[in-house]
């Protein structure tokens, strides 16, 4: 009995290992964002040179998630999540020693450690949903929202703390050892995890076989997409093209911006930066309160892009003077708004599907989408920087907010004169 009772609880160990996990993945992927000021100045390169490098990874990361996607159901999760961490853990250690005049290869381990790192999500959602029951796995799903921002806090504080003792490299150095202990415990413990957890789940869900032979049956008969699906998908995917470009360039660029606009040192720069992630902790939770409430994806969108617009409108009346603090507030109340969305256009929306469409699929290519305004936002707004100055990319962000808010007006607009909404 004892040991049936140690056996439950397998399913909250192996939740929390892969939410450890994942949030060290994002201080190993997040390390070039967080010491962009640092990077410029040791390797005497531009902004648009360096947000190229998270531009390749962004652009890895993407095409990573729609290969590994597709294949992740021939894959042993355990093995791969080990094998993503051992690569990241290894591209962040060799970024550590690179001496001044070996740039390019800064560009080539991060793209590598983009496409590694894009194994963990699919890897991760597969062996949860193959080892956990159906409650337990609302337990992971919840724990799961989490890492992302606490992953982001922990990289630019290190990456602070680091920039004040004054060997920023270091940073790249913790990130290695971390992933590195990280996939030493994840294989060493997590097989037995997982086979604690198919014990207990062969217990509680016998009939889950059943179920799943029957649920296949009916997904063969009706093949044909929902009415609407492709023009739905098209939205979504732009939506949450903005939402990335917005978001990425906020938390990539913030430290510059404070460095250069107020003449911050750049250790409080990347300090402050550790606001955004924190308060935008609480934008998907809101968002999923908010659907609970209203049923309608449409308002919600509205609602969170109308007021990331007000807070760009108020950044950009404040750019020629010197409320950087009232700035830093309206950058994170932005990135609140822009986390809502994220939670709304990856989670939310596939998972209006239940047949006739793989939820799963839905998901990584939205979340691919995701990635493209990622890379656009890294590259893109540091060229435009260079060129012309803070006030034109905060230009571009407000512009690109108020499209999205727009868009989203018109489009509920014409919805509401059909009699079944699309959403």
């Amino acid at each position: 009995m004892f040991a049936l009772f140690k056996k439950r609880n397998s399913y909250l160990f192996l939740t929390m290992l892969c939410v450890v996990i994942y949030a060290l993945s994002y201080v190993a992927r997040k390390a070039v964002d967080s010491n962009m000021n640092e990077l410029m100045d040791f390797y005497s390169k531009s902004e648009s040179q360096v947000g190229l490098v998270s531009t390749l990874f962004f652009v890895c990361y993407a095409v990573g998630q729609v290969i590994h996607g597709i294949l992740c159901k021939k894959y042993n999760p355990i093995f791969t999540i080990f094998i993503a961490c051992v690569v990241a853990a290894a591209s962040n250690l060799i970024i550590g020693f690179l001496p001044k005049n070996a740039f390019i290869f800064l560009n080539v381990i991060w793209a590598i450690n983009g496409f590694a790192l894009a194994m963990l999500w699919p890897s991760i959602i597969l062996l949860i949903s193959k080892v956990m029951t159906f409650s337990q796995k609302k337990t992971a799903m919840f724990c799961l929202s989490l890492p992302v921002a606490f992953g982001t806090f922990l990289s630019y504080g290190l990456s602070s703390l680091m920039s004040y003792i004054g060997n920023f490299k270091l940073m790249f150095i913790i990130s290695a050892s971390l992933m590195g202990v990280a996939a030493i415990i994840w294989v060493l413990i997590a097989n037995k995890l997982k086979n604690s957890c198919l014990e207990i789940k062969q217990i509680e869900e016998p009939e889950l076989e059943t179920i799943k032979s029957v649920d296949s049956a009916e997904i063969k008969k009706k093949k044909s997409l929902p009415k609407g699906f492709i023009l739905l998908f098209v939205f979504f995917a732009f939506i949450a093209i903005i939402n990335n470009f917005v978001k990425d360039g906020i938390s990539t660029w913030t430290p510059s911006f404070l460095k250069q606009q107020f003449s911050l040192p750049n250790y409080i720069a990347v300090l402050l930066t550790v606001v955004l992630p924190l308060v935008g902790m609480f934008g998907g939770i809101t968002a999923v309160k908010l659907y609970k409430k209203t049923k309608g994806l449409s308002i919600i969108l509205f609602i969170f892009f109308a007021l990331a617009l007000l807070s760009q409108c108020v950044i950009f009346g404040l750019l020629k003077g010197n409320g950087w603090v009232v700035i830093l507030i309206m950058l994170a109340i932005t990135t609140f708004t822009m986390m809502a969305i994220n939670n709304v256009t990856t989670s939310i929306y596939p998972l209006m599907f239940s047949k006739g469409v793989n939820a799963g699929s839905v998901a990584g290519l939205i979340d691919g989408f995701c990635y493209v305004g990622s890379a656009g936002s890294a590259f893109g707004l540091g060229l435009i920087k260079e060129a012309a100055g803070w006030d034109t990319v905060f230009t571009v962000l407000l512009v690109a907010c108020a499209v999205a808010t727009a868009l989203i007006a018109v489009v509920s607009i014409v919805l509401k004169t059909r009699k079944k909404p699309l959403f």
